[in-house]
């Protein structure tokens, strides 16, 4: 359970650098912090089942909460980093990506408009 504290804290900061990278609406946010915690129940409530049958004992949380607590005090930071150059990377790659496709299109734009104006001319 320490290591599913662990799994939880590395996909919140995840959620974090997404949040502060793109910043959500307040009706997004409140969706994907629902969302986040129904997905950290059921991270929790799986493993838990495969462990020790569902049962629920009090060091079950102990578990968790001692796995979240070691996450942020030792790797926390690197993590985030890590993650911060990931979606850097991403949003650079995406933005290249379409600038190459905003010139396909406007190459196409004007080669079909250059097209139209010829028949244009040759229909009058």
């Amino acid at each position: 359970m320490i290591l599913i504290g662990f799994i939880i804290a590395i996909i919140f900061d995840f959620y974090r650098v997404l949040k502060r990278k793109i910043g959500f609406s307040v009706y997004l946010t409140n969706l994907l912090d629902f969302l986040s915690f129904l997905l950290f129940t059921i991270i929790c409530f799986y493993r838990l089942i495969q462990i020790n049958g569902g049962q629920l004992r009090w060091y079950i949380f102990l578990g968790v909460i001692s796995g979240i607590i070691i996450y942020y005090f030792t790797i926390s930071k690197t993590i985030v980093a890590i993650l911060m150059r990931w979606v850097n990377l991403l949003s650079k790659v995406y933005l290249k990506i379409k600038n190459i496709i905003i010139i396909i299109l406007s190459k196409f734009k004007s080669l079909i408009l250059r097209i139209k104006e010829q028949l244009i001319k040759l229909l009058s």
